[in-house]
């Protein structure tokens, strides 16, 4: 059974218990967002452009402001180096 909730939140219960999400969205999880779908991209990208899984790359950005979570980028797409370019683009290294 659904519920309605304050707005921002999602309600539902069932056999007595009722649990209650936060959907509001705050700056720190829409940049985690981009995180993300950068890496699906990237790995989207790597396969296009027929990679093998275990090749190392090297990996330009359009979004400078993603160059804080390099590290995490570069582990999850096997990036030698994270950097900030024009366009998203790679090359294997």
């Amino acid at each position: 059974m659904e519920r309605v909730g304050l707005e921002g939140w999602a309600v539902a219960s069932e056999d007595g218990l009722t649990v209650a999400l936060d959907t509001m969205l705050d700056d720190e999880l829409r940049l985690e967002a981009r995180v993300n779908d950068l890496i699906r991209l990237v790995q989207q990208l790597r396969k296009d452009t027929g990679l093998e899984i275990t090749d190392r790359i090297r990996l330009w950005i359009p979004d400078a402001e993603l160059l804080a979570f390099a590290d995490r980028i570069a582990g999850e797409t096997l990036a030698l180096a994270v950097e900030a370019g024009g366009e998203l683009r790679l090359e294997k290294a």
